[in-house]
Formats: C-alpha cells, sequence, structure tokens
C-alpha cells in the first residue's frame, strides 16, 4: 500500500476564502446570490443617506432661518385702557428683557454657531458618503451589462 496526498481544494485557495466566480469569470450560484443581496443592501443604504441627508439640509435651513424658535406674546396696544402705572410696568419690563437679551446674546450666539458646524459636519458627511454609494452601485450595475 502506497501512502499519498490527495488535495481537494482549489489551486491557490486560501483557508476560509470563498471562490464566487469560475475560471472563466461567470458567477457560481452561492456567487450570483452574494452579489444580489450586496447590490440591494447598496440601494437600501443609498436611500437610507439620501433621507437622511435632506433631513440634516432641512434642519440646517431651519437653523440658518432661525428656525421659529423664538415665541413672543401679542402685545396689547391698546394705551387708552391702561393706568399709568400699568404703562410704567411694562416698559420698565421691556426695558429689562432688552437688557437681559444684551448680556446673553454672546452665549446664545457661541452655542448656535457650535450647532452649525456640527449640522455642516454631518451634513458634509453624508453627502460624502451618500455619493461613494452612489458610484459604487453604478460601477455593479455597469459591470453586469453585456460586452460586445
Amino acid at each position: 500500500m502506497q501512502n499519498y496526498l490527495q488535495h481537494y481544494g482549489t489551486k491557490g485557495m486560501r483557508w476560509g476564502v470563498r471562490r464566487y466566480t469560475y475560471d472563466d469569470g461567470t458567477l457560481t450560484d452561492l456567487g450570483k446570490r452574494r452579489y444580489k443581496t450586496t447590490t440591494a443592501n447598496m440601494n437600501t443604504s443609498k436611500k437610507i443617506l439620501d433621507a437622511s441627508s435632506g433631513a440634516v439640509r432641512n434642519i440646517k435651513q431651519m437653523h440658518d432661518s432661525g428656525g421659529g424658535m423664538k415665541s413672543r406674546k401679542k402685545v396689547n396696544n391698546d394705551l387708552r385702557g391702561m393706568s399709568d402705572q400699568d404703562l410704567k410696568n411694562r416698559v420698565n419690563r421691556m426695558n429689562l428683557e432688552r437688557q437681559y437679551s444684551d448680556l446673553t446674546a454672546n452665549q446664545v450666539s457661541r452655542g448656535r454657531a457650535n450647532v452649525g458646524a456640527v449640522i455642516d459636519g454631518i451634513g458634509g458627511t453624508l453627502a460624502i458618503a451618500s455619493s461613494a454609494l452612489g458610484i459604487a452601485i453604478a460601477i455593479r450595475e455597469l459591470k453586469k451589462l453585456p460586452t460586445k
């Protein structure tokens, strides 16, 4: 009886690495299933990224326009029905509010600037990721086209 070594793998194949194509370049059944699900996952990811980019764009527009965050009370302009003391109280209150807003304006603008920077960073990152994913999907679709 002779001792011999028998090899059951593909030449050059590494342990744990699957081959999804035959030698002529056509896909195996496993390769067809794999690339079909990968393309579907990429399309879903692209839709999610596009929606996220749109949401960040809307948030940025709201942030730039003030976002309607300031609410003001409706001022009663009927001064004839007010006594002198009521009018003095209202004027003093408005002056105090104006002074307070002048004192805290620097803090608010600093926070507003930080929020704007974060929104810009997120928007840029999502835009780059979305375009990269779009390019990958386009390349994958181009590879599927038949060659003449």
